[in-house]
């Protein structure tokens, strides 16, 4: 009899749902099993199975090709920048597909490479996997999907490129300096040169898009870059005359950019910076000037409410045959098919490729009939704004007949107020 209930409480403290269960505490397992812990061990574990299938499969081609050392040093390097950097420690089939293929960039670059590693993928597949980027867009890079208003969530990008957006919604300066406009206004560049003639036309911009200037007198907190250039800017325009001390640091593949463009394209430094500074750090970039053709200023900016627009309709080039590399939406603003919006660089990271990724763009586009409308089937910036403008106007709208029907059933109601209080009186 003591046995049997010793056996009895043993196989109660063993199971603690069979004790549950008893207990009559179904609600207590119904959280149980409907926890949100749950359903995360759930999908972790379908997504280290697709994990586990995807470094099968890429196994089978480690005989026919052996990682180099710079490969391997390469994805480690990338490894440690997500954790130093805070990097979204998730695994999903998009990070693993391009970790992978970033540990052998050569395999990568290959004509189907992708479907020699991970099969064919069907259109529906690959129709969810851009959605899912464009729900997961963090910042506007050379990289990112094409731009749409209902898939792109404005609340999640920085704080900088977000302003520029509503700035563009709400302002529209396609509208406030129209193109008949432009016309009229002198031109800020000078005929082609005989040996740029033919040429496409390229406008990079200077901060945070090949360098970016760190003013305060501390270092740079968290920057794994040295330095390139220390400036000292006497500022003579204010009362008591100043001396600005900053230090320079210059983006990863800049110099590589300029010099691979420069045997391309016309270049051209458009940069809203004043020319005291801008042309310290591109005698620094640039020291014979035979890279950079011109150098345009901030007062070849055209300001519009505050903001800093790079109207490259005035540039006496064809539009067809000009594209601006800027890392603010606000700049190409009134030529928007003809931007290439890029990630913004500050100093911080020594492992950037953006511009990489910029030189191969700009090797595509090179060959196009028309870069405005490449890039407008690329990336759709243009139609992406008119999209949010059209979203606004719907919104308004609906704010204003909700605003009209509430004031319509106050009056309503008023009338009908003083109705029954005459007919009591």
């Amino acid at each position: 009899m003591n046995a049997g209930s010793d056996r009895n409480r043993e196989s109660q403290s063993r199971d603690p749902r069979e004790n549950a269960r008893r207990a009559g505490s179904s609600r207590s397992r119904s959280r149980s099993r409907d926890s949100p812990g749950t359903a995360i061990g759930s999908r972790n574990k379908s997504l280290r199975e697709r994990k586990t299938e995807y470094q099968r499969h890429y196994a089978s081609l480690e005989s026919a090709r052996t990682p180099t050392p710079e490969h391997t040093k390469h994805c480690c390097d990338r490894e440690l920048q997500a954790k130093l950097c805070g990097g979204d420690s998730r695994v999903d089939s998009r990070s693993l597909r391009g970790n992978l293929l970033a540990e052998y960039p050569p395999a990568a670059k290959e004509p189907g490479a992708c479907l020699r590693l991970f099969g064919k993928v069907d259109d529906d597949e690959e129709k969810q996997e851009t959605l899912a980027q464009q729900r997961d867009l963090r910042d506007f890079s050379v990289s990112m999907p094409r731009l749409s208003a209902k898939d792109v969530d404005l609340r999640i990008l920085p704080q900088q490129v977000k302003a520029a957006i509503d700035f563009l919604v709400a302002l529209n300066p396609c509208e406030v300096v129209p193109d008949a406009e432009a016309e009229k206004l002198p031109k800020l560049l000078p005929p082609q040169r005989e040996e740029h003639r033919g040429r496409r036309t390229l406008l990079l911009d200077l901060d945070e898009t090949l360098v970016h200037c760190h003013c305060q007198p501390t270092p740079l907190e968290g920057s794994n870059v040295v330095p390139g250039l220390h400036l000292e800017l006497e500022h003579t325009e204010s009362i008591v005359p100043m001396i600005l001390r900053a230090d320079v640091y210059v983006r990863p593949h800049a110099r590589r950019l300029l010099m691979d463009t420069a045997e391309r394209y016309e270049v051209v430094v458009f940069t809203a910076s004043a020319s005291i500074y801008a042309d310290k750090v591109l005698d620094f970039l640039d020291p014979g000037r035979k890279l950079v053709a011109h150098r345009l200023y901030r007062e070849a900016c055209t300001e519009i409410a505050g903001g800093h627009f790079k109207d490259i309709r005035r540039l006496g080039r064809p539009l067809k045959d000009l594209v601006l590399v800027d890392n603010s939406p606000l700049a190409p603003g009134l030529a928007p098919d003809n931007g290439l919006i890029v990630a913004s660089w500050y100093g911080d990271n020594a492992l950037d490729d953006e511009l990489h990724d910029v030189a191969e763009v700009l090797r595509e586009i090179h060959s196009v009939e028309s870069i405005p409308d490449y890039l407008a089937r690329r990336y759709g910036f243009k139609e992406f704004l008119q999209e949010l403008r059209a979203n606004a106007m719907s919104r308004a709208a609906n704010s204003a007949r909700f605003a009209a029907q509430v004031r319509m059933s106050h009056i309503m109601f008023s009338s009908s107020s003083s109705l029954v209080t005459q007919v009591q009186r």
